[in-house]
């Protein structure tokens, strides 16, 4: 069964200014994809009240 995680969009003042929802297996899966997912502004992985990684963006 596939679990939902939530990837936060970090502005430069560190304000959440978007979420993506995201359903995978593990926190590794969830990882992965949130890796791919990072352009502009970086990324956090959370599960619930969990924060489990935080991606910094490519430039």
């Amino acid at each position: 069964m596939k679990h939902e995680y939530r990837a936060h969009v970090i502005n430069r003042h560190g304000r959440i200014i978007g979420r993506v929802k995201i359903a995978c297996d593990n926190d590794a899966s969830a990882k992965s994809r949130v890796e791919r997912l990072v352009a502009v502004h970086p990324l956090e992985l959370w599960d619930g009240e969990r924060k489990i990684a935080r991606f910094e963006a490519v430039r």
